[in-house]
Parts: C-alpha cells; structure tokens; sequence
C-alpha cells in the first residue's frame, strides 16, 4: 500500500517535521544525500528539525560534512527512502534523499538508475549521431580521480576524433546538471593522461534541456585552445546538438540601490538598542532596510520607521516586545562565538559562509590591502539562464576594479566552475553600466577592466582537484584563491594566496595536457 507521501506529497511544514522525524526513528543507519553527493550520516545529536512558515529546516553538522536546507516538500516515498524537495541557501531548488543506508537497496536503486540511464544513451547517441560511436561507457565512481558514480562517462568516437563523453541523468536533477562539466572537464584531463597516444580532441557533454543554457555559459570562460567542447541536449529519449555559444535565453537583473535608511523617531530608540549589544553588526541592503545580524545571523531588520526582529521569522519590533528581542540576541551571540564551548549547538553551525562574510566585510583588508573598506554588496539578486543565483560579496578595490568573492567553508570540488556563474553575472552588469546607473558604489569610478574572481575558504578545505580545473579556465579571467587560517571565525588571516591554477608558493603549474600530445 502506498503511502500518504506517495499518493499526494507533504508540504505542510509540521508534517513535513513529523514525517522525517518517524522516519528517522525507523532507521538503524539514517543518512542523507544529494545527487552526486557522498551520504551524510544522521544521528541524534548532529542535527535539528524545525517547523518553519515556509517549510522546515533540516541541519546537519559534524566531521562527515555539514548541510543546511529548507524542506518544502516530500515529494515520495519509496524503498529508497524519502524524495524531499528543498532549498538551498540563497534559493536554488534541488533534490534531496533520505535514506537508511542499513537497507543497501537504497545505494543499489541509485546505481541501477544510472546504469539503466547509461544502457539508454547507447540508442540515445546511436539515433542523434549516426556516424559516431560510444566506446567504453562506464559506471561508478573512480576515487582517485575523483570522478562521480553519477554521471556515466566514456569515449565518443566521430570522423576519427575521439571526445571525453559524459551524460547527466534526468533523476540526478538540477544538482547533479550543475556538476557535470566539473566532472566531465576531470573525465577529460584523465583520459589525455592515461592515452598519450590517442588524441582527445575535446569534451561532449549530456544535460537535460532545462539545464543546458547556465552550462553553455559556463563553457564560455573555458580556454579553446586547451580543447573543444560539444553540448547535448537530452529531450525525451533523443538527443539534440547545441551550438555551445549560444547561451540561449540568459537574462540578468541587478536592483536599484537605493541609500541606506536613516531611523526615525520610536524606530530609531529602538535601533540604538540593538545595535549597542556586543556581537551585533550593521549591514546595509540594496533596497536600503538595515540588516542587523550576530556572526552573519540576522536578528533584525530596520527602515525609516519600520523594525522587525526574529530568525526565520521576523515579528514587528515595538517597545513592548524589545527585551524578547534583546533576549534573542544575547542567546545567540553567548552561542555564536569563536570561543563557544558548544561547537555542536545547531547556532553555532548554522550558515558558516555567513559568519565567514561577516569576518570578510569587518576585515576585508586583512585578505587585500587594496581592498576598499566600503562597500560590499551581499547577495545580490541575479538570474541566468532561468537560474537563480546569489553573490557572495561584490566590492570594490582601489583601482576601481570590481571584485567577486566567492565564500567557501567546506571542500567543495565544484566551486571553480559554480563561481563563474557570479563572475559572469558581474561582467555582464559591468559592461553595460548597470552598476553605477542603479546607484552601486556612489561616488567611485568604476575601471573598464574585468572583474577580480577571487575564491576564499579555509586553507585546507579547497578540493584536491581545484587546480586542476582551474587550468581549463580561459587566461581572461582574473582569477586567485586566498586560503585562510583555520580560526577563521577569530579573523581571516590569509596562509597562501595564489593566482590563477598556480600551486600555493609555486610559480606556475603544467597545462592541462592538450590534444594533440
């Protein structure tokens, strides 16, 4: 008999707790994962559940990983386990599993998913392409690669050219989409690694259509010199080229900034009350409300004569309800500190980029001297291709040139690539002038010259293979990674700085091998 979760879904946030919660009391080994993701073991005392207005919080923290995400719905429920729909920080959907790994059905159904999907391409290619042909079409992942059981990859073989080919599959949804030229670009390096003497001419790569145009963007930061690229589209059970320079319908808006309010009246005493409690830091938004935030944690939001104060959700600040608020954030703040002896409190966890920008903006010339102090935009709002995406911090140096930084608290093998979707938003706007004719940076000059890329995380926590990724990257993009002491919550001493796919300390690195070797 199918459950309630199969026949309708869950999107009630209560019952979305209580489900997850009688699920976990089911399993003997719960985990979580997302597509492409390795599991993250859940247990009774690394995570939390909480019923929110708009969904439920699940927060996961410990030495296996951390994950943060807004459960909206359950969309089924199988001998897989839990299918949950949620939301990332900065409002990317995706898919997320929960399962007990105790019942290996859970791995098994995954791994014949993608070697079903992979039987399929097969016919996929063999209609799309007549000509050509796919040799040596595997499965599973390859850890000393770090290639991703994911994504089945191979050999396409056309008019005696030979292409790295790997396809993402429709069930490994927007996440697994999002990876896939990561993975493909080391699919690739790996292959003119071990065939010296088979020419590699380039990638090709599988997306389904909705995911192909931010990936079709992406390809255009890559260095053609290095290699070529082909894109398909998987539609039904066909195949369909794409031309790879046209990113098709990619829209970006930037908002108005407007200046920062100025508290009046009842709302400013109220302000001052606030803002005088140790921890508590000011930030201004585009829109002009005030943020007031513990260690990256907003507590409070100010305008002109409105206040509102609350974590997930925000309350009408009055004079009635301010010692509630005061309360909250002392609460906060005696958990949400460097020294904090409960480093396993779902606060002190929670949102670690954020308390990473919070240090960056307090201190941004300990990571660049040439660095202006002011300002940094967080967040922006951008769209591209239909994506929606978040900027971890725009400023500005001293040169006039914009700088991109992309925050990073955890290893993640896809950052490389996953930045250039901000870069590239940037670079759009700066181009066109948006940024000062909408109030951005008032009263600076902003230098006609590409936006700094610039990646920021722990200096242990930038993925083994982040060089090798940034090899491929096209020598126009100012790009450099700055790795950070590992008290980075005390204050983000720089350990290594590095340009480009340089080694930390090195003067340069070898190219990724080119086609023709």
């Amino acid at each position: 008999m199918r459950s309630a979760a199969q026949r309708r879904g869950v999107s009630d946030p209560v019952a979305i707790r209580d489900l997850l919660e009688s699920f976990l009391r089911a399993c003997r080994q719960p985990a979580v994962y997302e597509p492409g993701e390795e599991p993250i073991p859940v247990e009774a005392d690394n995570h939390s559940l909480a019923a929110r207005p708009n969904g439920c919080l699940l927060e996961i923290w410990g030495p296996a990983g951390s994950l943060t995400r807004r459960v909206t719905a359950v969309v089924s429920e199988t001998k897989q386990g839990l299918e949950l729909l949620v939301h990332r920080f900065g409002g990317r959907e995706g898919t997320l599993w929960m399962v007990d790994l105790e019942r290996q059905s859970a791995r098994f159904d995954a791994a014949a998913q993608t070697r079903q999907f992979a039987k399929a391409l097969e016919g996929f290619v063999a209609r799309a392409l007549p000509a050509a042909r796919l040799q040596e079409l595997t499965v599973g992942a390859d850890l000393e690669r770090s290639l991703s059981a994911v994504y089945p990859r191979g050999i396409l073989v056309e008019d005696g050219r030979r292409w790295a080919f790997l396809a993402s599959p429709p069930a490994a949804g927007a996440a697994g989409a999002d990876g896939a030229l990561a993975f493909g670009l080391l699919w690739l390096d790996a292959l003119r690694r071990s065939r010296r003497g088979q020419a590699v001419a380039g990638l090709a790569l599988c997306l389904p259509r909705p995911h192909v145009a931010v990936t079709a963007a992406r390809l255009a930061c890559l260095d053609r010199e290095l290699a070529s690229y082909r894109l398909f589209a998987l539609e039904g059970r066909g195949l369909k080229p794409v031309d790879p320079h046209d990113h098709g319908n990619l829209s970006s808006e930037l908002p108005v900034c407007f200046p920062p309010a100025v508290p009046d009246g009842p709302t400013a005493r109220l302000f001052e009350a606030l803002r005088r409690e140790e921890g508590v830091a000011v930030t201004p938004r585009p829109d002009g409300m005030l943020t007031l935030h513990v260690r990256g944690l907003v507590v409070a939001e100010v305008g002109h004569r409105l206040a509102t104060f609350g974590l997930a959700r925000q309350t009408p600040l009055r004079p009635g309800n301010l010692d509630e608020a005061l309360r909250l954030i002392r609460e906060i703040a005696e958990v949400r500190r460097p020294e904090a002896a409960a480093r396993n409190h779902a606060l002190y966890n929670l949102y670690p980029e954020l308390w990473l920008e919070a240090q960056v903006r307090a201190d941004s010339q300990a990571l660049d001297p040439s660095f202006r102090v002011q300002p940094w935009y967080s967040r922006t709002p951008a769209t591209l291709g239909g994506d929606r995406g978040v900027l971890d911090l725009l400023g500005i140096d001293r040169d006039g040139r914009l700088a991109v930084l992309e925050l990073k608290t955890e290893e993640e093998l896809r950052l490389p690539i996953q930045a250039l979707d901000y870069w590239l938003r940037v670079e759009r706007h700066r181009q066109r002038g948006d940024f000062s004719a909408k109030g951005f940076f008032p009263g600076l000059a902003i230098a006609d010259a590409p936006a700094r890329l610039i990646l920021v995380a722990p200096a242990l926590k930038f993925h083994p293979q982040t060089e090798t990724l940034l090899r491929w990257l096209h020598p126009r993009i100012p790009l450099e990674r700055i790795g950070l002491t590992a008290d980075w919550r005390n204050r983000p001493a720089p350990v290594f700085r590095a340009v480009g796919a340089d080694a930390p300390g090195s003067k340069g690195v070898p190219s990724p091998i080119r086609p023709d070797l």
